[in-house]
């Protein structure tokens, strides 16, 4: 009995860890700027958040889309557009940022709603990670808590 209850306290304290989120490129899911919901910016506009919503699959058609521009001028200027698909809502104008200079980081976290294998919608903390020094493939990290 004790290994039951030590094995359910251990499988109930995973669900306070971060998991992996998905964060794929807006091209390679079909993302349109045109579904925004919300938007917020950051890094003197260089870095755009958007709520997204795709409409399918209905239990987790929101999505929450960064656009990242690197480079100082027109010439050298890359554009970027990564995605987080799988949540049911987020809210995108409470989310919270913080910048580290020394690092040239920005971090986002932002309330978001995410549906379970019961169907049943749980409130999480979605945190995103823009490294704009970082190659093409790590620019964008995200985890969900």
């Amino acid at each position: 009995m004790k290994k039951i209850i030590a094995t359910l306290i251990a499988l109930t304290s995973l669900n306070a860890f971060a998991a992996d989120m998905t964060v794929t490129s807006c091209e390679d899911y079909s993302v349109s700027l045109n579904s925004v919901y919300s938007m917020k910016t950051y890094a003197n506009g260089s870095v755009k958040v958007f709520e997204i919503d795709m409409i399918e699959p209905a239990a987790a058609p929101v999505g929450v889309a960064i656009a990242i521009d690197r480079g100082q001028g027109l010439a050298d200027m890359e554009s970027f557009c990564r995605f987080v698909p799988g949540l049911s809502s987020a809210n995108v104008t409470g989310t919270k940022a913080s910048y580290n200079k020394a690092t040239n980081i920005l971090t986002l976290t932002l309330n978001v709603r995410q549906s379970d294998a019961d169907g049943v919608f749980k409130a999480k903390v979605l945190t995103v990670v823009v490294n704009k020094g970082a190659s093409e493939e790590n620019l964008v990290k995200a985890s969900i808590k």
